[in-house]
């Protein structure tokens, strides 16, 4: 790494963390805290204030700023989760999918999110959102399938894989794609 690639990520760290910084305090949250801490007071003020944009923003840019070897905190995983419950429009709630999409690319995460019920809610969203959160939730359980715990959670939630096909079959958009998908699977002729 040159000296111009230190510079520019420590520029981007300290920009990041300064954004987060300008977060915290709109959220009441002031001090001398470090990123982890400024993450664990967000957690704890929106269990009394209403879930505000800015929140998932701020929980994506502790996503970024953490080391390779730290681990995301569960109680933020455990927020990200909420918001995927709450009545909330569905531009937070994509926000929330990106999120854990982005969490459960690491093996700890993707652990940490079946731990905290992410596949049950994920299972729900899919079943009854809108159109355009229907991809992403997809998406997400896809990334959790790919574990055996996860494709069992899917299976518990949707009782038999039939039954998760039909429902799946009822979006506009993917239930096309996914029968393609499952009767290749089976038939290896498409």
């Amino acid at each position: 790494m040159g000296d111009n690639d230190k510079v520019s990520g420590y520029s981007d760290r300290n920009i990041k963390i300064r954004k987060l910084t300008s977060i915290a305090k709109s959220w009441g949250i002031n001090g001398n805290l470090t990123v982890s801490e400024i993450g664990l007071q967000l957690v704890d003020r929106s269990v009394t204030h209403p879930v505000r944009k800015n929140l998932l923003e701020a929980f994506h840019l502790l996503y970024q700023l953490k080391t390779p070897d730290e681990i995301y905190p569960l109680v933020i995983i455990e927020k990200i989760i909420t918001c995927l419950t709450l009545s909330l429009t569905h531009e937070y709630k994509l926000e929330a999918l990106k999120l854990l999409l982005l969490i459960a690319e690491e093996e700890r995460g993707l652990r940490n999110i079946l731990r905290l019920q992410g596949c049950d809610a994920t299972m729900c969203l899919l079943f009854d959102s809108e159109e355009i959160l229907k991809p992403h939730c997809l998406n997400l359980l896809i990334r959790i399938s790919e574990s055996i715990r996860g494709s069992i959670a899917i299976l518990e939630y949707a009782n038999s894989p039939q039954k998760l096909l039909l429902q799946l079959q009822n979006s506009k958009k993917l239930g096309n794609l996914i029968l393609k998908v499952y009767f290749w699977k089976d038939n290896k002729t498409l």
